[in-house]
């Protein structure tokens, strides 16, 4: 059973996430208004008279095309430098600490972007707000994995991005209505608020208590899981499993199978860095298995839409482009939520596998219908595109990395797996309209169908199932 309070602490965790979607797609729909390249018109007679034009704010930030891609990655580089120390920062502070923090990241990144007059105001505010979205990628799916019961994580754990899906579609929706020169400021002032939203909502949730225990708060961590669970046993077992995680050193002898996974002979006490993580050998396992499931979900080509989508079809499609742009995004937040119920029946690499195999026959489709401009084949296939991706790598990652790696490694992968994920968002971002304006123009979405290939050998090869497995000797079959 899920209880209220474990409903309401996944919700408020969730809020950083939509911010990370909300600020992901925010200068999609709006990008050809805010660098002045198209003029429409808002409800005020002329921009002096209107809210923003009264305060003298100005009525557009002209760019070229380099600088509206250095104001779209540097969201992305925010994004990377936060992931990098989030993970160490969650573990000293505490998640709901640094969520206090970050949340005022948001709230101040959105005050720069609405207020902004300038393109340094600007990237300054989308970087700003990278650094929580980067933070909140790391924290979100490690919190909501310490106080969900094993057997609701893959239903609670997807809630994460789908919470990203519907911060993109309300960004989209947002936009559909404030994308005129007279109003788009506001898209930038409703992240700000959401941002204060936020800070305020954390004082209601809880703390992890799985991070209570391995911190010797025995008394705080029965007091918070008597609200996050129905009955005494639950919550007697989960805090006999994190004592003995925190208490206990390991008796068990290493097999030739466990020394190439791990080495359960590790002070508990110790949570591994970041520099173990990556060099010591026993856990070459974990961390391969982070950078295919890290890097999948990015460089199997999602922010190519989220960041271009109106670009890509605004020459197929020139009258109804953001409308088109908000069905999709509606698509994907139904497709996080349809599948969220699956995920604990079906399990993950099922889903992962079906959701690659859709993303790279999608995208063979959408290059025939842009050679051959096609618009309904085009956009046909690009809902595929997101449906496929919301099917399992848009929510699997970010959810299965806790599952399948050792508890004292958690925070050092979280971390490694958010900066990685940054970095090929990153690349992406800033590549993919090179390639596509300067190189490969229609063709260029046959690179994710050929990246697709790839990625579904190496996650069938190297990723674990871990529904249903509650310790990580399961995970990895340890003997």
């Amino acid at each position: 059973m899920i209880t209220f309070h474990l409903a309401w602490t996944t919700l408020i965790a969730c809020l950083g996430t939509f911010q990370f979607g909300y600020h992901l797609s925010e200068l999609n729909s709006s990008e050809r208004v805010i660098t002045c390249k198209v003029k429409i018109p808002g409800s005020a007679p002329t921009y002096e008279d209107s809210f923003w034009g009264s305060r003298n704010y100005k009525e557009c930030i002209p760019m070229t095309s380099e600088d509206y891609a250095i104001a779209t990655c540097i969201f992305s580089l925010g994004g990377l430098l936060s992931s990098t120390v989030a993970g160490s920062l969650a573990n000293k502070l505490g998640r709901k600490k640094v969520c206090f923090i970050y949340s005022m990241f948001y709230c101040i990144g959105g005050y720069v972007m609405m207020t902004s007059n300038t393109l340094f105001e600007l990237d300054l505010g989308r970087f700003i707000s990278g650094l929580a979205a980067g933070s909140y990628l790391v924290i979100t799916p490690m919190l909501i994995n310490e106080v969900t019961p094993v057997d609701h994580r893959g239903f609670l754990g997807s809630l994460s991005q789908a919470a990203v899906a519907f911060g993109i579609l309300i960004s989209q929706l947002i936009s559909y209505k404030y994308t005129n020169n007279q109003q788009w400021r506001n898209i930038f002032c409703f992240s700000m608020i959401l941002g204060a939203a936020n800070f305020l909502l954390l004082f209601t949730t809880c703390e992890s208590p799985k991070w209570l225990t391995l911190k010797s708060k025995y008394d705080e961590a029965f007091y918070t899981l008597s609200y996050l669970r129905y009955t005494e046993n639950e919550i007697h077992e989960d805090l006999s499993h994190w004592k003995s995680l925190h208490l206990n050193r390991s008796s068990k002898a290493s097999t030739p199978l466990l020394q190439s996974v791990h080495e359960l002979s590790v002070d508990p006490y110790v949570s591994i860095s970041i520099k173990e993580f990556l060099t010591r050998p026993n856990f070459r396992g974990q961390l391969r298995a982070v950078m295919i499931c890290m890097t999948a979900s990015q460089l199997t080509g999602i922010n190519s839409i989220t960041f271009y989508g109106v670009n890509i079809l605004a020459n197929l499609l020139p009258e109804n482009v953001l409308l088109v742009n908000l069905i999709i995004s509606i698509f994907n937040f139904c497709s996080c939520l349809t599948v969220s119920r699956f995920i604990d029946k079906v399990g993950r690499k099922p889903l992962l596998s079906l959701s690659i195999v859709m993303m790279g026959v999608s995208s063979f489709f959408i290059t025939v219908g842009l050679v051959l401009n096609q618009s309904l084949i085009c956009v046909a296939f690009v809902l595929i595109f997101v449906i496929g991706y919301s099917m399992g790598l848009g929510a699997i990652p970010f959810l299965i990395v806790s599952e399948f790696t050792r508890h004292d490694c958690v925070g050092a992968a979280q971390s490694i797996g958010g900066t990685l994920n940054w970095i090929s968002t990153l690349l992406l971002a800033y590549l993919f309209p090179i390639l596509k304006d300067r190189i490969l123009h229609d063709y260029v979405f046959l690179i994710f169908t050929i990246i697709c290939a790839i990625y579904f050998v190496l996650c069938n090869k190297f990723i674990p199932e871990t529904r249903g497995k509650p310790t990580f000797e399961e995970v990895w079959d340890l003997q």
